[in-house]
């Protein structure tokens, strides 16, 4: 392949067969996209059960796929009519912040304002569409947002995983003094920690299969501010805490033997992750208060 009409890229052949190898570079942008430089890629953990499963949940890798969707890159070039995701002209030499889902914008959930719903999905990473684990791309115009001169490309990449949370915390509607439970102190219930911590829940408890000693909290955070609580199934708890609201923060545990026992009477419950059958086979524990 020739190398100034193609690009490194890092593509997924099968279950665990992850190859560093060059690929077709992408060419002139259409109107309303741009060709992006990538710059910084995040490894989500749905990027992981892609590689060891060559699948996630239903969808099936079934070609080789390029990976890759919490992202950062460079504008190279635009076509047409490309506004970004402020609706202003995009400008080759931006840096940005990508979103990687791409709606339809014309169908019943786009309509009524929930592209995350969109029938016509399209999603960077996830089978037939390709990732950002490559050296360029090209992206609608307006899943493209300017960042500041003081944020780093890597920051830039981790906007895609702290939108998670803030929705997450937004359907939530926290109050002052909600008492909130975590299931799951991945990267995404860390981030919603810190966000339920900044909506004035309080206390916020986090459960996870880890020790909390080998859980790294954000600077000058400690577990005096998250406290997981566990009890093993062969013991008979005591007394059930119940929350005001809860949300799973890791797609690695179930919560299944949990959400009845500890959200109280009207308080609400949401779900974050797949809900594939190996989403919610590790966990074996449950949260006891005394």
């Amino acid at each position: 392949m020739d190398e100034s009409q193609s690009m490194i890229a890092v593509r997924l052949h099968g279950p665990r067969d992850l190859r560093v190898e060059r690929a077709p570079r992408p060419g002139t942008p259409g109107p309303g996209m741009a060709l992006l430089r990538v710059t910084a890629v995040g490894v989500c953990g749905s990027d992981i059960h892609t590689y060891q499963d060559a699948r996630i949940g239903d969808t099936v890798v079934e070609t080789p796929l390029i990976l890759g969707h919490e992202f950062a890159g460079i504008v190279e070039a635009v076509g047409p009519e490309s506004l970004d995701g402020n609706f202003q002209p995009l400008q080759v030499g931006t840096r940005v912040a990508v979103d990687p889902a791409q709606p339809c914008g014309r169908c019943e959930m786009c309509e009524q304002g929930h592209p995350n719903l969109c029938h016509r999905l399209h999603f960077c990473g996830t089978y037939p569409d390709a990732g950002s684990l490559s050296e360029y791309m090209i992206m609608p115009a307006r899943s493209c947002f300017p960042i500041p001169d003081d944020m780093d490309d890597a920051s830039a990449a981790l906007l895609e995983p702290l939108g998670i949370a803030i929705h997450a915390v937004d359907l939530a509607k926290l109050r002052v003094a909600d008492s909130v439970a975590i299931l799951g102190a991945g990267p995404i219930g860390l981030y919603i920690l810190q966000m339920a911590k900044l909506a004035g829940a309080q206390p916020i408890y986090v459960v996870d299969q880890l020790s909390t000693s080998s859980i790294n909290l954000p600077g000058g955070w400690s577990w005096q501010h998250a406290t997981a609580a566990c009890r093993s199934t062969s013991r008979k708890p005591t007394r059930w805490r119940q929350f005001d609201r809860q949300r799973p923060g890791a797609a690695s545990m179930s919560p299944s033997k949990l959400r009845g026992r500890i959200t109280r009477s009207s308080g609400r419950r949401r779900w974050r992750g797949w809900a594939g059958g190996w989403c919610w086979s590790a966990f074996r524990d449950q949260i006891s208060w005394r």
